[in-house]
C-alpha cells in the first residue's frame, strides 16, 4: 500500500519497501507454513500492490486499531 495513503489516514509506518521509484508500506496477512522454513532461514514470498483501503488496516499500534475500528463501522451496510 503506497505509504501516502496510510499516513492520509493516519496510521504509521513500520515495514516499507520500493518499487518502481514509489515506496511502500507492508501490510497484510502472513500465513506461514513452518515446516518450510526448518533449516531454510528464508521461505518464498509474494506481494500484491493495491489501493484498496481493506489492505490498509494492519494494525501495529493502538492508534491503528482505532483508526480501523473507526473504518470497519463506517463500511458496515
Amino acid at each position: 500500500m503506497p505509504i501516502s495513503a496510510r499516513e492520509a489516514l493516519g496510521l504509521s509506518v513500520d515495514s516499507t519497501d520500493e518499487y518502481r521509484g514509489e515506496w511502500y508500506a507492508v501490510s497484510g496477512v502472513n500465513i506461514v507454513d513452518g515446516s518450510k522454513i526448518q533449516g531454510e532461514g528464508k521461505i518464498e514470498t509474494s506481494a500484491l500492490i493495491t489501493k484498496e483501503v481493506e489492505v490498509l488496516l494492519n494494525i501495529n499500534t493502538v492508534r491503528d486499531l482505532e483508526i480501523a475500528e473507526k473504518i470497519m463501522k463506517e463500511k458496515k451496510p
